[in-house]
């Protein structure tokens, strides 16, 4: 036979001659010997562990695992007492059983934020086993105590640096069936994603919905990505607009009204006064319309910029909720969100009530928010949750009314992820729309201030011609 070293919930088997010593697996003091002779098809085992029954329980246990694990013997006997393989087999499975966990309850854990302290940096070496480099930083969480009555063991992912102190959230735990602790994996808390898309993942996996859920999301993110892409381009073109129209004023103001100023002094010796006002009001008309067309050049660009970041498009929306222009386009865009989160929420499994409260969290818009309040307060009342919409008046009425078709057939999933797809294209619609009925009165307004600009300076002109 080969003994090799094995690790109990609370000893170290470590192998001798012809067996293993048992000690602790921290203190390394020793409890007991156990002396393994193969006999045939057999393999006696004598124990010598005095007073310490508990120990020698667990470690006969561990041998007789390591036996029938890496031999074909049919039984044991262990201080004259048999075990037969069939019989430790069954005792093995019912152990196993009983030490199955599911991410349910771990869900005090997960997502908890911790305070890590590392005692052992990644691309150290183990204190006992110097060939074995962490790969991670690996250390303990204080306060926090584990079934070995030791700080809580944490792996910590992401970092690639040694580092002495991290602060994170629990991310998974390494159940293990040969131990009395668990080893919890935490990692930095990056808000990628927001609590909603958070809930949608734990809730989906218990309801082995996942796959769908995810797809939801992803569906959710491209929708988003390609308005704000869309929203982006078309504030972009009036952006460039503008500055090309700052370009042709900038010419005219520093370099042609100059000119022609020069010009008349020449022909006249000095300017007129009905010349001079003329010349003086092309120049004022000039540097306005270039001040107009800057700044609302430079607003445009940092708005189509800003849709890049989270804060820029929270400023962005903002914006548009308190303008008459946009308010309407404001409430589409955030009723489509609303819609997106509640049908991925749905379909993950979660119940009506709960998605409803995620939905009231992550909603921004001022109005919006206090609406599906009163909505949460109905549904807590027995009220469904489509009825709920169409009283608080979410949806313009033909969606309102979809979505309690969608209720009554059982389809409110489906339902709600059509009508997140419907009010994002209205919104998007209701902006460009916006947006194009004002690019006329733009382009009109720079032309005018150009065809003035040049017909003031054309003025004097003629007055000279029609004189000589």
């Amino acid at each position: 036979m080969i003994f090799k070293e094995k690790k109990t919930p609370t000893l170290l088997m470590m192998p001798s001659a012809n067996g293993w010593r048992a000690v602790h697996k921290k203190y390394k003091n020793e409890y007991g010997t156990v002396i393994c002779t193969e006999k045939g098809d057999t393999v006696e085992v004598v124990t010598d562990f005095g007073e310490f029954s508990t120990e020698r329980t667990e470690a006969v246990e561990s041998v007789a695992a390591m036996i029938f694990e890496n031999s074909g013997v049919k039984e044991i006997t262990v201080d004259g007492e048999k075990l037969t393989r069939e019989a430790w087999q069954e005792k093995e499975d019912a152990r196993l059983n009983a030490l199955h966990r599911t991410r349910e309850d771990y869900k005090n854990v997960l997502g908890k934020p911790v305070h890590c302290v590392t005692d052992r940096p990644l691309g150290s070496a183990h204190p006992r086993y110097p060939e074995m480099i962490y790969p991670v930083n690996y250390g303990y969480v204080p306060g926090v105590m584990a079934g070995d009555n030791a700080e809580q063991d944490v792996y910590i992912l992401g970092p690639t640096e040694p580092f002495k102190t991290f602060d994170g959230v629990v991310i998974a735990v390494v159940h293990r069936f040969n131990d009395v602790e668990d080893k919890w994996v935490a990692a930095e808390k990056t808000g990628v994603f927001p609590e909603y898309a958070l809930s949608v993942f734990s809730t989906a996996e218990l309801s082995g919905r996942l796959d769908e859920a995810l797809d939801r999301l992803a569906d959710h993110y491209d929708r988003q990505s390609a308005l704000y892409d869309r929203l982006r381009s078309t504030l972009t073109y009036p952006a460039v607009l503008m500055l090309m129209m700052c370009g042709v004023l900038a010419v005219l103001v520093f370099a042609v009204l100059p000119m022609f100023e020069r010009v008349y002094d020449n022909l006249t010796g000095s300017l007129l006064s009905s010349s001079y006002a003329y010349v003086l009001a092309a120049t004022l008309i000039g540097r306005i319309s270039l001040v107009f067309a800057g700044l609302l050049g430079i607003v445009l660009l940092v708005l189509a910029f800003g849709m890049r970041s989270d804060k820029g498009r929270e400023k962005l929306r903002n914006t548009m909720e308190t303008s008459r222009f946009t308010r309407k386009a404001a409430w589409l865009l955030a009723v489509s969100e609303v819609m997106d989160t509640l049908s991925a929420l749905l379909a993950s499994g979660t119940d009506e009530d709960s998605a409803l409260a995620l939905c009231i969290e992550q909603t921004r818009h001022k109005k919006l928010h206090k609406a599906l309040e009163k909505c949460r307060e109905e549904t807590q009342m027995g009220v469904g949750i489509a009825t709920a919409f169409a009283h608080q008046k979410i949806l313009p009425a033909m969606y309102g009314k979809m979505l309690l078709g969608g209720a009554q057939s059982g389809e409110l999933v489906q339902v709600t992820e059509n009508l997140a797809r419907r009010t994002a294209q209205e919104a998007e619609n209701g902006l460009c729309s916006v947006i194009d009925r004002t690019e006329p009165i733009l382009i009109g307004f720079l032309t005018a201030s150009v065809g003035l600009t040049l017909l003031s300076v054309m003025l004097p002109l003629l007055g000279i011609l029609s004189a000589i």
